[in-house]
């Protein structure tokens, strides 16, 4: 399948045909399927850029049951299309909870779709920043889902990836008491192009499960 290459964020960012997420009555969005602790268990998505974008995209999300979405970009431009309660001070009034300065987090019920969605307001983070929110997120979202978690950024990949690691790794040392760091960076790469392919994203990765260890003991 070639990818039309104006629907894509980068034309260096693309998806393999074999866990692309295809929708009816949608030519191309730019989706994979990923495992994680269990099969399909996440959808890693590029944000949706315009409306016509936004409307494929809550095509997908009815598609594929979601039942729940982390949007990782702290910028508007990453998530007004998905939806404009994530507001500061909205409070009540607009739908949209805001739990605290680095998260916010809202209920979407448009275009035959109900979840829960958590947008984290940091563009950069540390580890132990990452595993905040991410714990702040799970906790709203009631993780882990049985239906698929959708986790957007702006390409769809490059903190998609990372926090579907983190995620996998939550998952299984909750159940298991350890981790396979180095068996879920491989699976989430060959189901995903372009994720953990740089240093600082690799770096961020190995750092944010050793913080999950030590809050584990």
């Amino acid at each position: 399948f070639k990818a039309p290459k104006e629907k894509n964020f980068s034309e260096s960012v693309w998806l393999y045909d074999t866990t692309r997420v295809i929708v009816p009555d949608v030519e191309y969005y730019h989706a994979s399927w990923v495992d994680g602790f269990k099969p399909n268990q996440y959808v890693l998505a590029q944000a949706p850029r315009d409306a016509s974008a936004a409307k494929d995209f809550f095509k997908l999300l009815a598609h594929v049951k979601a039942e729940g979405m982390i949007i990782a970009e702290a910028s508007d431009e990453y998530s007004s299309n998905i939806s404009t309660k994530f507001e500061k001070g909205a409070g009540g009034k607009k739908g949209c909870e805001k739990t605290s300065d680095d998260v916010s987090t809202a209920v979407i019920k448009d275009h035959g779709v109900n979840m829960k969605v958590v947008k984290f307001n940091r563009d950069t983070f540390s580890a132990q920043e990452l595993v905040d929110m991410l714990e702040k997120a799970r906790k709203y979202i009631g993780c882990p889902t049985k239906g698929p978690l959708v986790i957007v950024c702006r390409d769809g990949a490059s903190k998609s990836g990372v926090f579907a690691l983190a995620d996998t790794e939550s998952d299984r040392l909750a159940k298991n008491g350890k981790i396979k760091h180095t068996d879920t960076i491989k699976q989430i790469r060959f189901m995903r192009c372009n994720t953990f392919d740089t240093f600082e994203s690799y770096e961020l990765a190995i750092n944010t499960i050793i913080e999950l260890c030590h809050r584990a003991k």
